[in-house]
């Protein structure tokens, strides 16, 4: 079988965790200790990168951090006496640029995250954290997405003193299963042919990444509900030629009876990604680490969007309209 670029790149992500130095942002996190921190991106270097990050300083007590989009961190007025970390793989990312220059002119001290060392971020930037990943071959951002993670994630966990990096390998071995497990043929079908693939689940990166994924590499019309917002209110527009894919975690799973108690009545087909024993829907089940089952999810969503493309028919590497810098900086 002929691998798509897209799937070469995902496929190449398990060895980029594996060479991941978790030191490596140890004297950075270890002068932002006492600072106020913003973290930031754009895009797949916001969405599961900043999110999970989110996730890890929440659990972790990194009171210090504060998360938010590029665009919104603008209407900061006065960024005195903290740090800025800004990712953008290319380095070109308008919005981010654009951001670095605006906090850096009100007081911040700007941490670019970048693979390209002359980029219009990396000029901005006091200090930089060099992504070590190739360039990706296809549009979907996809391997550089999961190394900005782990540059975030090892960021708050140094700052909080938690040791975890020796966990890589294991994680490494589930996302390599994970992109390589086996998908019911009936289960990529209906995914490909859903009018609107749904996701629900926690809102720490992977529902939100999974989604624009879906969109980029399948063309298939998909959405985002945070936590429970699929029952409240919204399953109104939820109908039978729609896939509802809900995430499993601890805070989802005591829910699944109300998703159970309400779903059927839309008449669309739903599946639980889950690492645990399913219940009250059909599985999609993968394989989790300790600490890290945000990796874990994506991968298996990753995993199921290569049966999909393939049932549907699509070129992962060419959609029609999206391209590799959403909106690059033209100056």
């Amino acid at each position: 079988m002929e691998l798509f670029d897209t799937e070469k790149d995902m496929l190449e992500t398990p060895q980029i965790i594996r060479d991941f130095d978790w030191n490596s942002t140890k004297e950075i996190a270890r002068k932002c200790k006492n600072k106020t921190t913003f973290i930031t991106g754009l895009g797949s270097s916001y969405m599961f990168p900043v999110c999970n990050a989110r996730r890890r300083a929440l659990r972790y007590g990194v009171s210090n951090v504060i998360t938010g989009w590029s665009t919104d961190l603008m209407d900061v007025k006065d960024f005195s006496g903290s740090v800025v970390l800004i990712a953008s793989f290319s380095g070109r990312t308008k919005e981010a640029v654009l951001l670095a220059r605006h906090a850096k002119s009100s007081g911040a001290r700007i941490v670019g995250v970048t693979a390209v060392m002359d980029s219009f971020l990396a000029k901005e930037s006091d200090d930089i954290i060099k992504l070590n990943c190739d360039h990706e071959r296809g549009v979907a951002a996809t391997k550089s997405a999961v190394e900005t993670a782990l540059v975030f994630d090892s960021f708050v966990s140094n700052m909080a003193d938690i040791k975890i990096g020796n966990r890589l390998p294991k994680l490494a071995d589930c996302f390599e299963s994970n992109l390589n497990m086996g998908v019911d043929n009936k289960v990529a079908k209906s995914v490909a042919g859903a009018n609107r693939v749904i996701l629900a689940g926690s809102d720490f990166g992977v529902g939100n990444e999974l989604s624009l994924k879906v969109q980029e590499a399948t063309a298939i019309k998909s959405q985002f509900l945070p936590g429970n917002l699929l029952i409240h209110g919204y399953e109104e527009t939820v109908s039978a030629d729609d896939v509802v894919l809900i995430i499993d975690s601890p805070a989802m799973r005591r829910d699944l009876s109300d998703y159970y108690r309400k779903l059927p009545k839309t008449g669309c087909t739903t599946f639980l990604l889950t690492s645990e024993k399913p219940e009250y829907f059909p599985a999609i089940s993968f394989q989790s680490q300790d600490g890290f089952a945000g990796y874990c999810q994506l991968s298996a969503g990753w995993g199921l969007l290569r049966h999909a493309a393939r049932a549907k028919g699509v070129d992962m590497d060419h959609p029609k309209r999206a391209v590799k810098v959403g909106n690059p900086l033209r100056e």
